[in-house]
């Protein structure tokens, strides 16, 4: 009836104005015998509102009472200043829990917090940069595995004929250019991982890398390659460069031209773009770099020039036209700082380092730029004779996780160095230690060359797996792991038996394995055609990795331990409820490719496409546990909201039993051919904004 205080909700001001009649509803309650806990009576009968600020909202009479307290403690003021400050009774001894605490909580700092991580990272990198470097050689950081494939491609060994060829192979054994014959198409944050393979002329094969990682995975000793797509382009392939920040990229290079191909999500090629370098007659393409940290800029090098393009700017005219003084370019490496412009390091053929900022005065706007810097190193192996640098450059590569530089010379000897920005002298320079080949017992092979040192080339890192460099020797092609730490260079030479199938390139990823942890694979490709896996042993290679160097995020556990989410009452996942005109808020989306191994063995992609778009047409196929069709969205600007298929066009009995997309499937009995309607959520859509799979069920 509204005579007890606790059933009546209000609100402060309420509260306030309406004291006298509080006062009489307590007095009624007391005179009906049911006098309350002094608990309960001093409870408020609804919580006060708080205010914007997150503070709650005091009463008029707090307010009042707290500002009578001040006015009476404001005379004791300097007398309760005195005896807080000047007799030390209260801050001395708080003082002194604290001081007795902060062992405690520095020693759980260091062991825990990224705090700790980061000084601990810090002080290696300190030790990295100065300490004295031992080097030990060792086969375990590169272990071997149950896969292999052999025969893989028919054309491992090129056969350089034409205009070209003898050009091309005097080059190659003089170790003017490298051959490079496969990479990797994969980002940091991407979701998908193919190989590009150079085995045949002017063709690339793009196979889809993450189903060759999985079988390496298991113990099957012989892998199935799954190829998605081909490409060619009107010249002998030298080398392929992906671009490490967008996998739709890849950079394809000939002796004297450079094309970068853009590849649709399913591995089809969706735009190719010619660069036109403007080479001279005695000059030639040594390989193409894509800038750290751009999706656009490419830098293209020639033994007389590097040119480097904004692709997303300008693809006729470089931004960039560097030349060298004396002698010709061997390599090319960049310093991409984040807050500062980047810098270009360059190995000339007489062995000297150039470096040069990337700013406006170098900038090709005023023409060709000739770069004059040249950086001081300093080592007792190191020493100019008659202008050469230990008989010339051989190759230079920077690495930003280590802030550590690598370069050869080719009197076979190798060296790492620290680099800090804006100097133009090398820190401490460290000699690579490779361990010497045995000598030889036939008269015909001991010679000086057979038992000379060869320089280390072809640097390249292995993305989240930060310490490991991959190197190639300079004649015998050998792959050499190395594995830096603070204080210790592990090294490790890879040779294939039998030696006749000569390595031709490596590949070096890491991927999630099957267990949902974190694994780096090296593959191989020999010339005889043949895949080689092996796997990086993380007690050997995982420093950089541990959690004494890297903080484990607690946030990372919670939300794995979230993921998994059991659904509320007795819903399915499959149960979703669309709106009836859900397709008439949608618009047509013709930008689209349709692939998926199991059609693409009986249609290519063309096909497929021209066989959906044409009425009365239709696909089958002939597997009979289903099949997969993979939809790719080439429209950035769209995603897919929802998908209309059409059954039994030519025959209703030999429709597929369901479809099924994300789980939900729907029954598709008919009598006669009929369209279904597949609406997607809005998580669905944005998780397939690039590639939707649709599973068809086997026919009845």
């Amino acid at each position: 009836n509204g005579s007890c205080q606790a059933l009546v909700k209000r609100s402060p001001q309420s509260q306030a104005e309406n004291l006298p009649g509080q006062a009489s509803s307590t007095t009624n309650t007391v005179n009906m015998g049911m006098e309350l806990t002094s608990s309960l009576r001093r409870r408020p009968s609804s919580p006060t509102l708080p205010e914007r600020g997150g503070e709650p909202r005091s009463l008029p009479r707090d307010r009042h009472r707290i500002a009578t307290l001040a006015k009476q403690l404001d005379v004791f003021s300097d007398t309760l200043t005195s005896m807080i400050w000047t007799e030390g009774s209260i801050v001395s001894p708080l003082l002194e829990l604290l001081q007795s605490l902060m062992p405690a909580v520095e020693a759980a700092c260091s062991r825990q917090s990224p705090v700790g991580c980061y000084h601990r990272a810090q002080a290696a990198l300190n030790q990295l940069h100065t300490a004295d470097k031992r080097f030990e050689t060792t086969d375990q950081l590169m272990v071997p595995t149950l896969g292999s494939q052999e025969g893989a491609f028919e054309n491992g060994r090129m056969n350089y004929t034409g205009d070209q060829g003898q050009t091309i192979r005097q080059l190659l054994s003089a170790h003017m250019i490298r051959r490079v014959a496969m990479c990797c198409l994969a980002s940091p944050h991407g979701k998908r991982q193919h190989l590009a393979v150079s085995h045949e002329k002017g063709k690339i094969t793009v196979l889809q890398l993450s189903a060759l990682l999985k079988q390496a995975d298991s113990s099957k000793r012989k892998l199935t390659l799954t190829r998605l797509a081909s490409a060619s382009v009107p010249f002998t392939v030298l080398s392929l460069t992906g671009n490490p920040w967008n996998e739709d990229f890849l950079a394809v290079c000939g002796l004297k031209d450079c094309h970068v191909l853009t590849f649709h999500p399913c591995g089809s090629v969706a735009e190719h773009l010619v660069l036109h370098p403007q080479l001279e007659t005695g000059n030639f393409i040594i390989r193409a770099i894509w800038l750290p940290g751009s999706q656009t800029t490419l830098a293209l090098v020639t033994a007389d020039f590097v040119k480097i393009y904004d692709l997303g700017r300008d693809v006729l005219s470089p931004q960039y036209y560097f030349l060298v003084p004396t002698g010709k370019i061997r390599d090319v490496t960049f310093i991409c700082p984040q807050e500062e412009k980047p810098t270009m390091l360059l190995m000339s053929s007489t062995g000297y380092i150039y470096s040069q900022d990337m700013d406006e005065e170098s900038s090709a706007k005023h023409g060709p730029f000739y770069v004059t810097n040249t950086m001081e190193v300093s080592h007792p192996e190191i020493k100019d004779v008659n202008g050469q640098v230990c008989a010339g450059g051989v190759s230079v590569y920077y690495s930003h996780t280590l802030c550590l530089l690598f370069f050869s010379y080719a009197q076979g000897r190798s060296f790492i160095a620290p680099v800090k920005s804006k100097e133009s002298v090398l820190g401490p320079v460290f000699q690579i230690q490779l361990s010497r080949p045995p000598p030889s017992t036939s008269k015909a092979n001991n010679t000086a060359t057979s038992q000379q040192p060869q320089p280390l080339c072809q640097w390249s890192e292995v993305p989240n797996h930060p310490g490991l460099v991959c190197s190639v020797m300079q004649t015998s092609n050998n792959p050499v792991i190395l594995m830096v730490k603070p204080d210790c260079v592990m090294v490790q030479e890879i040779k294939v038996v039998p030696a006749k199938a000569k390595i031709m390139d490596t590949v070096a990823i890491r991927h999630p394995s099957s267990s949902s942890d974190q694994r780096t694979t090296l593959i191989l490709l020999c010339e005889d055609g043949s895949l080689r896996i092996y796997m990086a042993s993380m007690e050997q290679t995982g420093f950089w990795l541990s959690p004494t160097i890297q903080a484990v995020s607690t946030m990372s556990n919670l939300k794995s331990a979230k993921k998994k989410k059991v659904p509320k009452g007795n819903k399915s996942p499959g149960t979703v409820t669309f709106p009836v005109d859900f397709f008439e808020h949608s618009t047509l989306l013709n930008d689209v490719e349709f692939g998926g191994n199991d059609l693409l063995q009986i249609y290519n992609a063309l096909q497929i496409k021209n066989r959906f778009n044409t009425t009365g047409m239709y696909v089958v196929s002939t597997k009979a546990t289903g099949f997969n069709i993979d939809i790719v969205n080439n429209d950035a600007t769209h995603v897919i909201t929802g998908i209309r298929i059409l059954l039994g066009n030519q025959d209703t009995q030999r429709v597929p039993g369901y479809i099924e997309v994300f789980g939900r499937s729907i029954q598709t009995s008919l009598a006669r051919n009929r369209w279904f309607d597949l609406p997607l959520t809005r998580e669905e859509s944005l998780q397939a904004d690039k590639k939707l799979t649709v599973t068809f069920g086997p026919s009845q």
